[in-house]
């Protein structure tokens, strides 16, 4: 792999899919803007729900004019959840994958597990705990998750940003300075 471009400025998207989709939209070494947006509930059918995710996508897009897309790479199978969940996940996916090749906005994903290990210091926390370490390392950060969903995002913008742009991060490692085990 060649070296990672300098960017004077980068703007990123972030987000975790779901219902409830967090996202996380800012320049590299910046406070990211999160929000959770509603995209669909057990009423609604799949298709529905894609579009509506597309049509967030596009609206962020046109709206913020990122750099990149980034998300949290849906887990496709050995999760607990029905069949569903994994079809929703991958709906999910495609819909925000669609909208960043409509509009030629380089699309990129990340695993879970990097992000936690990068954000938190650790992949290895449950589920519950994970989650709550998340927003508490956003809050302590100053970025204000209100949901769940709004502090994975975050996570996943910062994990992107100190991949993509390393020179313009100015988060503080997981630990302090001087831990080095992201």
């Amino acid at each position: 792999m060649g070296a990672t471009p300098r960017f004077n400025r980068l703007m990123v998207a972030a987000f975790d899919l779901g219902a409830h989709t967090g996202v996380a939209i800012g320049l590299a070494g910046q406070k990211p803007a999160l929000s959770t947006e509603m995209v669909g509930s057990r009423s609604i059918p799949h298709g529905a729900r894609f579009l509506a995710m597309q049509r967030l996508t596009l609206q962020i897009i046109n709206l913020h004019r990122p750099d990149r897309i980034v998300i949290e790479k849906p887990i496709a199978a050995g999760v607990k959840g029905s069949e569903e969940r994994v079809q929703l996940a991958m709906g999910y996916r495609a819909a925000v994958m669609t909208a960043a090749y409509a509009k030629s906005v380089p699309f990129f994903e990340f695993s879970v597990m990097s992000v936690r290990r990068h954000f938190i210091g650790s992949s290895k926390l449950h589920r519950a705990k994970a989650k709550a370490a998340t927003v508490a390392r956003a809050s302590a950060l100053g970025w204000k998750p209100m949901t769940e969903d709004e502090g994975d995002a975050a996570a996943v913008w910062d994990y992107a940003c100190s991949k993509m742009a390393p020179h313009l991060h100015s988060a503080v490692p997981y630990g302090g300075l001087f831990d080095r085990s992201s």
